[in-house]
């Protein structure tokens, strides 16, 4: 299994204080951050960032879902989870503001 490049969590895991917390989670094709957060108590319970890289054995995808699948922290219940998609070329917004006529300008300036 993939071991974190960085790892500040502690050696067990106190349920009553991790159940109460958020797991921030940002998500890219290359890595993987996790931010274990009590906001009630206002204290960081863990921090963890995984490089992931392709290799000539596994995928980057393969190891993302053996991470997430096998992970004891990862699969430890929280109140809520929010997840931070880190990808440059895509761009979420409200339905509200989403047109195409407002996104011709952008598609054309980045893409010609």
């Amino acid at each position: 299994m993939i071991r974190p490049s960085f790892d500040i969590t502690p050696a067990t895991i106190a349920n009553p204080e991790w159940e109460q917390a958020i797991l921030v989670l940002e998500v890219a094709p290359n890595f993987l951050g996790c931010v274990w957060y009590n906001q009630p108590k206002q204290k960081l319970l863990g921090l963890r960032h995984y490089n992931v890289e392709d290799t000539n054995d596994e995928s980057s995808v393969h190891m993302m879902t053996e991470l997430l699948n096998n992970d004891v922290y990862l699969n430890t219940p929280v109140s809520r989870i929010v997840m931070v998609y880190h990808f440059p070329e895509s761009s979420l917004v409200p339905e509200s503001h989403q047109s195409a006529e407002l996104n011709r300008p952008v598609l054309d300036l980045m893409f010609g």
